[in-house]
């Protein structure tokens, strides 16, 4: 894409759909599409703002519109209002990057690199710990 060579772009995002399709990623062909949106927007930081927001609306659509017909019906439930916080949690850092001035922060290269799994088994804890006093 970056040699203006569209057709091996075109032809990667068709080979990303069909191994979508095959295995099935985590946000699909949105995903897919997401990354290379951002790559076009790269240049602006209100053009990725913009493509993020979008991205966040249409990956959390369901829980939107869930939460816009509750407000028009007489009032938010807890649980409409949970389901369009995935929409906010993911507006949040598009609006933080805003701020990103292009320079390398504090190098924190293993802390990175441990945070992932880290929460992830944080996590996990936590649904065991409610399963086991479920019981």
């Amino acid at each position: 894409m970056q040699n203006g060579k569209h057709f091996w772009a075109a032809l990667a995002l068709v080979a990303a759909y069909i191994i979508d399709r095959s295995i099935g990623m985590d946000y699909g062909i949105l995903g897919v599409l997401f990354v290379a949106a951002i790559y076009f927007s790269r240049n602006t930081k209100v053009g990725r703002l913009i493509v993020m927001i979008l991205f966040a609306a249409c990956f959390h659509a369901s829980p939107l519109v869930s939460l816009f017909k509750s407000l028009i019906n007489g009032g938010v439930t807890t649980a409409g209002f949970i389901r369009a916080e995935y929409f906010i949690f993911t507006c949040i850092p598009a609006i933080l990057l805003l701020f990103y001035n292009g320079k390398q922060g504090p190098k924190l290269k293993y802390v990175v690199y441990a945070f992932y799994p880290l929460h992830m088994l944080v996590l996990w804890l936590i649904w065991a710990m409610k399963n086991v006093f479920k019981a």
